[in-house]
Order: C-alpha cells, then sequence, then structure tokens
C-alpha cells in the first residue's frame, strides 16, 4: 500500500512513474510467498488447520449472520422501548457512566452496545445496572440475550470449526500415508 504513495512523490513522468524502479521490490513480495508455501510443508498440522478454517467458512459465516439477525431483533427491542425516552432526556454528564437510554437511544447505538457489551461482555456490570435503572423486564431481555449470543451462538460456531477442522486433519492424514505409501512402493520397485 506504500508504494503508490512513494509513486506520487516521486513520479519521473515516465508512462509507469517511479514504480518502475520498485520492480525488485514485487519480487521480494513474491519470495515471501514461497517461504510461507515452505514453512506449510514443514508443519503439515498448520496446513491442516488452515484448510479446515478455510472449508468451515460457509458454515462460521451463517453463524455470523444468525448472530448478527439475533442482535438485530434485540437492538429493535431495545430502541423502541428506550429510544423515545432517550431523545427526551437530558444531556449526560461529562465523564458519567452512559445509562440505558445512551446506550440503547438509536438502532446502531443498541446493535454496538449489544455487541460489545452482551457479546463480547464488556462491563458487564455496569450495562446490567444501566438497563435494570430503566426497566427490569428489560434486563432479562438483555441477560437472554447474553445466553443466546455468548453461550449458544459463540458454542455453536466453536463446534462447527472444531468438527470441520478435526476432518480435514483427517483427510490431510489420510492423503500423507497414501503419500508415503506411494513413494516408498516407488523406491522398492526402482531397487526391485
Amino acid at each position: 500500500w506504500f508504494l503508490p504513495l512513494i509513486g506520487l512523490f516521486m513520479d519521473s513522468g515516465s508512462p509507469d512513474g517511479a514504480l518502475s524502479s520498485f520492480s525488485s521490490f514485487r519480487l521480494l513480495r513474491l519470495l515471501r510467498l514461497t517461504r510461507m508455501a515452505r514453512i506449510m510443508r514443514f508443519f503439515p498440522e498448520l496446513m491442516a488447520l488452515v484448510k479446515g478454517m478455510i472449508s468451515a467458512a460457509k458454515a462460521v459465516f451463517f453463524v455470523l449472520v444468525f448472530l448478527i439477525l439475533i442482535t438485530y431483533v434485540f437492538a429493535i427491542l431495545f430502541t423502541s422501548e428506550l429510544g423515545p425516552q432517550a431523545r427526551e432526556a437530558p444531556p449526560p454528564e461529562e465523564g458519567a457512566d452512559p445509562t440505558g437510554l445512551e446506550l440503547f437511544s438509536d438502532l446502531g447505538s443498541s446493535m454496538m452496545s449489544l455487541f460489545t457489551r452482551g457479546v463480547l461482555g464488556d462491563n458487564l456490570a455496569q450495562t446490567l445496572q444501566a438497563i435494570k435503572e430503566e426497566s427490569l423486564l428489560l434486563m432479562w431481555a438483555f441477560i437472554i440475550f447474553m445466553i443466546i449470543s455468548g453461550m449458544t451462538l459463540l458454542n455453536m460456531l466453536i463446534g462447527v470449526l472444531c468438527s470441520v477442522v478435526e476432518e480435514t486433519s483427517k483427510q490431510e492424514e489420510e492423503e500423507m500415508l497414501a503419500f508415503e505409501l506411494r513413494s516408498t512402493l516407488q523406491e522398492t520397485f526402482r531397487a526391485a
């Protein structure tokens, strides 16, 4: 990303600009890729892990879409309950902890609050206290959201990743055994 910036500052008037003098850097980038491939060959477990993550990308994508959908539904719930009150509330004090009205004043704030505080678990005690001050029912809705997102969806995500990586590692192991058998048989036939 820095080569175009250098090209803007050192434009020599040629059609390629000054970037033609940096073609050796492009070759160095290709050498880095070959070094990565060599590392992958030395560590077949790493290769199995990478292949497993690539093959699990579709399932992981749908788990994350489901998480976004659940977050969106709960954000609508919190915004519809606390949003109108937040518009009528006085401005917050500087440096004070955010209130439930501030956390869920609009849909974007609600989704961000639910993600950072509900899914990731940041400032849980403060968030639960702020929501409890507004509504006890909404506090229980937040706890239900935490259970659904944190314990169910993220564990499902981990389960999908683990099962796919395990399946891919078994496949890689079988391929490695077949390759070793083939090379051993070829050496034996050559020797015979």
